[in-house]
């Protein structure tokens, strides 16, 4: 069981990195930004440009997701099958 929980748990950050790496970096320049120009409210900038960064992240990474996702299924039976073993 703990062996099939660890599979899941890196199976999520591996999809998950890229965009997770992605918008921390444009919180990390928002950050740089408001403490350069305060006279610029980032709140109203970032919040709509984070979520299309991410978008086009999570579009671009979609292709590597399927190859991954595909992987993934394959061992799919025979996981599945320890699982009710092992339940």
């Amino acid at each position: 069981m703990v062996e099939l929980s660890k599979d899941i748990f890196i199976i999520a950050i591996k999809i998950g990195a890229p965009v997770i790496t992605m918008l921390f970096m444009i919180s990390v320049g928002f950050g740089l930004i408001a403490r350069a120009v305060p006279q610029i409210n980032i709140l109203i900038v970032g919040f709509p440009l984070q979520i299309a960064v991410g978008l086009i992240c999570l579009g671009l990474a979609l292709p590597i997701f399927a190859r991954m996702v595909s992987g993934i299924f394959l061992n799919f039976g025979d996981k599945l099958n320890l699982l009710f073993h092992l339940m």
